[in-house]
């Protein structure tokens, strides 16, 4: 367990742009057991006759390591390391007090449920030499208590109505939009932040979909779940504007990020470019990074693309270290 530990020294200090708790993050909390991998995950792929073929795949790792992760906990870090205490809620097992530590060192004001009938949610990460990889994902806790977690068991309602930004992220798809429905009949003021993630292309239908979107302002995905959005579910930038969201970012690994707004009846597409990086270490993670510096922009009062570039920033340190908590301003 001596992984479970960061390497930043310089704690956050000095005053965030919006008071404690008027950041709220909803999310993962997940001990991430990565593996590095001899070679790379394409060449093991067969194929035959210019098709995929019958996969039987084997691979051999150099290392296996434990950090601190999942979405709700990536994000409240990051935005713990720029100086804004977010309040950070989510489930976890009899295990997460070591988490808890960390996390409170950053100044995240934790409102998690725990039990201890099980344990946090666990990611396996295979990264190859090409920095690709595989994950899965297994639930822990989270698949039970997260169907059933309401807003309102942890938050006071002075807590809902300081909350001037919330960004929702996996969860399940019922969780995140039942979530978002729950705030936002509460607080109606605030930024909300669709940020389905990975499990858009596990368990969201269209109409989670248009419910999650009906009651947002920004739709975050990565360049994966945004092919997945048009090509599964059919939505279109058009069809998401109508909805009500006014801002969609589509993050693009190493090639930037790029923001789609409508304007003058027209989409309009800008690109932030991402940070030139030295060597990439470990990509995981990096989003969540981008995510927190973007929020961390938009509640110090800079624009959309303005916070973008922090997140850009963010996310290429955070690809230079090992683990998605690791790395330092």
């Amino acid at each position: 367990m001596k992984k479970l530990q960061t390497k930043n020294t310089n704690l956050p200090a000095g005053k965030a742009g919006l008071q404690p708790s008027s950041i709220l993050v909803s999310g993962s909390l997940v001990y991430d057991t990565i593996f590095s991998l001899n070679g790379t995950i394409r060449e093991q792929i067969q194929i035959e006759n210019g098709a995929v073929g019958k996969q039987n795949l084997m691979f051999t790792g150099n290392a296996k390591e434990i950090y601190f992760g999942g979405t709700g906990g990536n994000i409240a870090f990051g935005l713990g390391l720029l100086g804004v205490k977010p309040t950070l809620v989510s489930v976890a097992g009899r295990d997460i007090a070591i988490y808890e530590e960390h996390l409170e060192k950053y100044g995240v004001i934790l409102k998690i449920k725990k039990t201890k009938l099980g344990f946090t949610p666990t990611f396996y990460g295979l990264t190859d030499d090409n920095k690709e990889q595989i994950g899965i994902y297994q639930g822990g806790v989270s698949s039970i208590e997260l169907p059933s977690l309401l807003l309102k068991k942890l938050l006071t309602v002075k807590e809902f109505s300081n909350i001037k930004i919330a960004i929702f992220s996996p969860g399940t798809a019922e969780s995140i939009t039942k979530q978002i429905l729950e705030f936002r009949k509460i607080n109606k003021k605030a930024l909300v932040i669709f940020d389905p993630g990975q499990m858009l292309a596990i368990d969201f239908t269209k109409e989670l979909l248009e419910k999650a979107f009906k009651n947002s302002d920004i739709g975050i995905f990565n360049d994966t779940e945004f092919v997945i959005l048009q090509k599964k579910f059919g939505f279109t930038l058009e069809n998401i504007f109508s909805l009500g969201v006014s801002s969609v970012v589509e993050t693009k690994g190493k090639e930037g990020a790029l923001l789609y707004q409508k304007k003058d009846g027209a989409v309009k597409e800008t690109l932030v470019k991402t940070p030139q990086v030295k060597k990439v270490i470990d990509p995981t993670g990096a989003g969540d990074a981008f995510r927190a510096g973007l929020i961390s922009g938009i509640s110090n009062g800079k624009t959309i693309l303005e916070s973008m570039k922090i997140g850009a920033k963010l996310g290429a340190k955070c690809v230079a270290c090992e683990g998605c908590q690791t790395y330092c301003l």
